[in-house]
């Protein structure tokens, strides 16, 4: 089998980033596999068991637009070439949109068609025989189009790999359908793995032929962990070493706001690294009204086929500045309420929109679209000041209050000093921007306080229990590094429920990584939970934090209590863990040396463990004698107890 390709040695990182998945070098794509590894994984476990055992899988991966589903596909046609190769498989990889398809005679031709694109070897025999089953009447072309893929395949398992297999049923039609089931029926080793946006009737309703026929596997966005560990991906797969480096400091809090923005989609993660690839002098205006104009089309696209009533719907709330309930759409899109619940129910389907519950009347509901771009997008044309509060919105999230507070005075200064007046008027705009931006985020912070300001009063008063309570209903944007320590402090006071804090704490650590007292208090919660070498890890990040860290949201712990309390719990864990391996200690002692850079405070506690497994575990007598007089006292009246 081989495949035409241009030679991307060079071009493989721009064709991703131009959303060309379906040219782009396998092994580019097995490194930008972030959040998918596992559904791959388990797709071509799949695959190898129809080559290898004969047992047929019917997969649906199901996904809005951008998710990675011929990411997926690619990766999965890539790996598994060795089985194709050997001939142990036949795989009909429909690599295109199949446009072509409106029928089931169509559908077995693309199959055919597949054949010679990819079985160049075979490629002449099988032009012969489509050429034939052109000049052959039309009642008897189906059954041909049959057989000629029955011998092609022999006794082979025949895998195909399509996308957008809803719109491929939706051609073919109910009739179409029932002659595509009774021939997978009819020769029992075929498989499909397919794509769909969404669960499409005619897959979800009892009464059409593939009803309950795959398996479905949803992909679920991205999270903001591996939102970040994309962009990583993307520029270490780039070569720039620059925005790595960022990547690793005060781009953690970027990479939120754009995460945020792009809820998690594959595709759009992908579109703004060019953010993180400006230079900061540069106007990130220009980039931001550039990059939503590209993704304009996009979501045109997403949306033109819904139903009138949909898109009505859509562009309503695209334009509504919070969410709305059914009686506020129904009014103002003027759609009975009967019509409305169906095409909301719909939608909610299709993923476009979430729906919440009402905080000032539970009985109803609020909805919203489900990707904040959509909105941004579809009302770029509609604000009468242009993309002003569009961009606002975003300065506000990327930079913060002190960023822009340099950066406005700095275009002040550049508007004064500018004689053209083109550019001076930019630098107005700029300087304007940045000003709004201040005072939207002001007023977030004050709104995130006025949320918070009971829990932390709770706190205070010692009132544990009602922390826990007064926090289920705070959302996730008005979650504070105080807010996460509250809470996880909270769960240990209340009730000792040290697992719970562990996960609150966690939770911190990947929103505030450049805490030290998150790092700090994990160590302590795994100090408690008798996990030492998850311990020593945290205590190194700890470490690492609260000395190298440039930015901080806290004060700096001095560098002397810092070193002084990790290495009391280092020795703390000799004396109470007992159940040491010559394994785990040295594996320890790695963690010290290596990882905490060994400085002078921790080169006793290092000494501590080098000598608790030689003396101990594999009674080395001689080895205590390496500890200065005091320690070696202190070490055999306290931890070995002689």
């Amino acid at each position: 089998m081989v495949e035409t390709q241009q030679n991307l040695a060079q071009t493989g990182i721009s064709t991703f980033l131009s959303f060309g998945a379906k040219s782009v070098k396998p092994e580019i794509l097995e490194k930008l596999l972030i959040g998918r590894q596992k559904t791959v994984d388990m797709l071509t476990q799949q695959a190898t068991d129809i080559a290898e055992h004969g047992i047929n899988a019917q997969l649906m991966l199901i996904g809005n637009r951008g998710m990675g589903k011929t990411h997926a596909l690619r990766v999965l046609y890539h790996r598994i070439q060795p089985l194709v190769q050997s001939r142990k498989i036949v795989v009909a990889y429909f690599v295109e949109e199949a446009y072509d398809v409106a029928s089931y005679l169509d559908f077995l031709v693309r199959i055919i068609k597949d054949f010679i694109r990819w079985y160049t070897a075979e490629a002449e025999l099988l032009q012969q025989k489509l050429s034939i089953l052109r000049e052959t009447p039309s009642v008897r072309q189906e059954e041909l189009a049959e057989q000629i893929v029955a011998e092609y395949v022999a006794d082979k398992p025949l895998l195909i790999l399509t996308e957008n297999f809803d719109a491929i049923l939706e051609a073919l039609g109910k009739t179409g359908q029932a002659k595509l089931r009774s021939w997978l029926y009819r020769h029992n080793r075929i498989s499909i793995m397919a794509t769909a946006q969404a669960l499409s009737p005619d897959l979800g309703r009892e009464d059409r032929p593939f009803y309950q026929f795959f398996t479905t596997i949803y992909l679920k966005r991205l999270t903001y962990e591996d939102s970040l560990e994309l962009l990583r991906t993307l520029a270490q797969t780039d070569h720039n070493q620059a925005v790595i480096d960022h990547l690793n400091g005060k781009g953690i809090g970027q990479v939120r706001a754009i995460h945020e923005l792009v809820k998690g989609n594959h595709r759009l993660l992908v579109t703004f690294y060019e953010f993180l690839k400006a230079d900061t002098l540069a106007k990130l205006s220009d980039i931001f009204l550039k990059t939503l104009n590209d993704l304009k089309p996009y979501y045109e696209t997403y949306i033109r086929y819904l139903p009138p009533q949909q898109q009505k719907i859509v562009h309503y709330l695209a334009l509504a500045v919070t969410p709305r309930n059914g009686t506020d759409i129904s009014k103002d899109c003027f759609i009975d309420q009967k019509s409305l619940s169906k095409q909301l129910s719909d939608l909610q389907r299709s993923h476009l929109l979430e729906a919440y519950t009402d905080p000032a009347d539970g009985r109803n509901k609020l909805y919203d679209l489900s990707e904040p771009l959509l909105r941004i997008s579809l009302a770029i044309g509609e604000h009468t000041e242009g993309i002003t509060p569009l961009f606002i919105d975003f300065l506000a999230n990327w930079y913060n209050i002190n960023e822009l507070e340099s950066q406005k005075e700095r275009f002040w200064k550049l508007h004064l000093e500018e004689s053209n007046e083109k550019l001076k008027q930019d630098y107005l705009y700029d300087y304007q921007a940045r000003e709004k931006a201040i005072e939207k985020k002001t007023a977030f912070e004050l709104e995130t306080d006025q949320i918070l300001m009971p829990i932390f009063e709770a706190y205070m008063d010692e009132n544990y229990e009602e922390v826990i309570k007064l926090s289920t209903v705070v959302k996730n944007e008005f979650k504070t590094l105080k807010y996460f320590l509250y809470l996880g402090n909270s769960y240990i006071f209340y009730n000792e429920n040290y697992g719970k804090a562990k996960e609150i704490y966690t939770q911190a650590a990947k929103y505030f990584p450049q805490s030290y007292t998150v790092w700090d208090n994990l160590a302590r919660i795994f100090f408690i939970m008798d996990d030492f070498e998850e311990f020593l890890q945290m205590s190194e990040k700890a470490i690492k934090v609260g000395l190298n860290y440039y930015e901080m949201p806290e004060p700096k712990p001095p560098y002397r209590i810092l070193l002084a309390d990790i290495a009391d719990n280092i020795v703390s864990v000799l004396q109470i863990n007992k159940n040491w391996t010559v394994e785990k200690l040295l594996n320890c002692e790695d963690i010290i040396k290596n990882g905490y850079g060994m400085p002078d405070a921790l080169k006793i506690s290092y000494l501590m463990f080098q000598t608790y497994r030689r003396y101990v575990l594999e009674k080395d007598k001689r080895a205590i004698y390496e500890l200065p007089k005091e320690q070696r006292e202190f070490f055999l009246r306290e931890i070995v107890k002689e």
